[in-house]
């Protein structure tokens, strides 16, 4: 059977993505918001989740554990080319809606809310243990919320 999750249209409104679930793989889609030029970004055997656009709709980020374990990786929608963001682990990740060179992410089997800097590539933990109950938690401009 197939099943389409995390869909999440691009901040301007130009380009859809979405994970699609068929016969236990999982693959990231892009294509304009009115359904054409379908492309499949994701073209192996591991797993994937949660695409998401960044805000100015030039980058898509995701989790996959094709480097051994999960992992968040950039997708440049203009150049098609993809660069692995975390090496420490990091799964379900969020573009911050404030701090634009900031992605918000967990790490796997973690209750921990974890920022990326893009400038400097370090890593902070931005809330602690208990503070998000599995994968239910979005930031906004005005906080997180899970």
């Amino acid at each position: 059977s197939e099943q389409i999750q995390s869909i999440s249209f691009s901040p301007d409104g130009q380009k859809i993505t979405f994970l699609k679930i068929e016969n236990n793989q999982s693959g990231i889609y892009v294509s304009q918001s009115n359904g054409q030029n379908l492309q499949q970004l994701s073209i192996d055997e591991f797993e994937y989740s949660a695409p998401e656009w960044s805000a100015d709709s030039k980058y898509l980020y995701y989790s996959t554990n094709r480097s051994g374990k999960w992992n968040i990786w950039q997708y440049d929608v203009v150049e098609k080319t993809e660069t692995q963001i975390t090496f420490q682990g990091g799964k379900v990740a969020h573009p911050h809606p404030s701090l634009s060179n900031h992605l918000l992410f967990i790490k796997e089997n973690a209750d921990t809310i974890w920022q990326f800097s893009l400038v400097d590539q370090k890593e902070s933990i931005v809330c602690e243990a208990n503070c998000l109950e599995a994968l239910r938690w979005i930031p906004t401009n005005e906080g997180i919320y899970y």
